[in-house]
């Protein structure tokens, strides 16, 4: 017991110092400090080793800025000797390394189980969700994995749209498999091929899933779907949904989330990931409407031709009946030649009569 006051070490190769710092005698090997609180600080069993610091625990530092604060200045490889502190549970089955708790019930977004910092502002979380689960909280916002770019390929950059054929990415885009989008900061990525440098050399993480920035090229509408340029240098361009055909299906990088006012190039937040079959469902769907269309106007037009064929079938009964009536009437202009004396002026009339009953007999054979 080196000093302070109102302390007692009562175990075997016990230690405690400061003020009312008390160990039992059955707690043998406990180290116990206590601060300047006018209270008792026990301990509660043996080799213990127990702080209490009403102004925080420094570690590398004079000056805590919490319980605890380790400080460390140390750069270098994701080695284990490069970081500031390591919890390493040695079990070899069923090694449970780090628990966090809170005292809420229901933790939300006001419990921050981890909080992310950069020099001077937070960068991200992990926060409770307000139903019993946690959320990652981050300004990021895609899921992607890295994709090994083809040899040979021309400089990517993030935002440009690439063309993947196999495990492989590169701007062309022609005959790709698929299109896809560099992402420009992910919130989670995948299919890492490693930590150290270098590791990453010659592979781009690529958007699969989330919104994301796409460099296009010329005017987009927010709803569009976005497909490469097919100019190789990483820009896409807009197609309207009721324009995007069948062979632009497996090129659909993602759907445009705002607009784009331009002739040039631009940033657009697009929206990747989304599911084919449901692109494809659309593009069915606006099949099956034209389809219906053409149905419906060759149905009209059947109609129509109905119609007309029952028309033409009363024009030619009707030319029938008039043809009969021409011939009656012909016939009776004949008998009339015959049978009465004629003037000129008579056999005049008579001759046109016949002229037009002919002329109509033509026209009822036609």
């Amino acid at each position: 017991m080196p000093g302070g006051h109102d302390n007692y070490a009562g175990g075997d190769f016990s230690f405690a110092a400061g003020h009312h710092a008390k160990i039992d005698e059955a707690h043998n090997g406990t180290f116990l400090w206590a601060d300047s609180t006018d209270a008792d600080f026990s301990s509660t069993g043996p080799d213990q080793f127990l702080i209490r610091a009403g102004g925080g625990v420094g570690i590398g530092t004079d000056s805590p800025r919490n319980q605890l604060d380790v400080v460390r200045n140390k750069s270098g490889s994701s080695a284990n000797a490069n970081h500031v502190m390591v919890v390493d549970n040695t079990a070899t089955s069923q090694g449970n390394v780090l628990g966090l708790r809170t005292n809420a019930t229901t933790p939300g977004a006001t419990e921050n189980f981890i909080t992310f910092k950069a020099a001077s502002s937070n960068v991200g979380a992990i926060e409770g969700d307000g139903s019993g689960g946690i959320t990652l909280s981050s300004g990021s916002a895609d899921f992607a994995e890295y994709l090994r770019v083809a040899d040979g390929a021309a400089d990517i950059q993030p935002a440009d749209v690439v063309g993947v054929v196999g495990d492989t990415v590169s701007l062309q885009t022609a005959q790709a498999d698929r299109a896809m989008v560099v992402s420009t900061r992910p919130i989670m990525t995948g299919n890492d091929p490693g930590l150290e440098a270098g590791d990453r050399d010659g592979h781009v993480p690529v958007a699969f899933l989330g919104q994301v920035p796409v460099r296009v090229s010329g005017p987009v509408n927010a709803g569009d779907y976005l497909v490469p340029s097919g100019l190789d240098d990483g820009t896409g361009i807009g197609i309207p949904p009721d324009e995007l055909t069948a062979n632009q299906l497996p090129q659909v990088v993602g759907r445009a989330l705002e607009d784009a006012r331009t002739e040039s190039h631009a940033l657009v937040k697009t929206l990747v990931g989304l599911p084919q079959a449901a692109i494809t469902a659309s593009v069915i769907e606006r099949r099956d409407l034209r389809l219906d269309q053409l149905e419906s106007r060759v149905t009209e037009q059947g109609q129509q031709l109905v119609r007309l064929h029952e028309v033409n079938a009363k024009l030619h009964h009707e030319l029938d009946r008039l043809a009969s009536r021409n011939a009656e009437l012909r016939e009776t202009v004949r008998s009339l030649v015959g049978t009465h004396e004629q003037s000129p002026k008579l056999k005049q009339r008579i001759a046109k009569l016949e002229a037009i009953l002919l002329e109509q007999s033509e026209l009822a054979k036609h």
